[in-house]
Parts: C-alpha cells; structure tokens; sequence
C-alpha cells in the first residue's frame, strides 16, 4: 500500500503526484485499487491519468 499526501500542510493541493505502482520484467494482470484515508471519505478527489509502459 502507498500513501498520498493529497493536501500538504505547506502548500496547495494541486501537486501532481507520480508513483511507479509496478516494476516487473514479466507482464501480468494487477489490481489498483484507490480510496480516500479513513475520515475523509467524503473528500472530492481527481485522478488524472494512468500510464502503461511494455
């Protein structure tokens, strides 16, 4: 599991974020799954885009 800071203390929310969800010489079939910390369920969030590398 990896944690985003969506809102940082020192600054806007508007950063864009890249994490490297998956390194692997072989393909396979993976699950994302995405969700919102715990007390903040009701927070509006956006996701840009996924990228895919072969």
């Amino acid at each position: 599991m990896k944690e985003m800071v969506g809102y940082p203390e020192d600054g806007g929310g508007d950063l864009p974020s890249t994490i490297m969800a998956f390194s692997e010489k072989e393909s396979a079939t993976h699950r994302i799954e995405i969700r919102m910390k715990e007390g903040e369920e009701t927070q509006m969030f956006s996701i840009l885009a996924f990228g895919v590398v072969q």
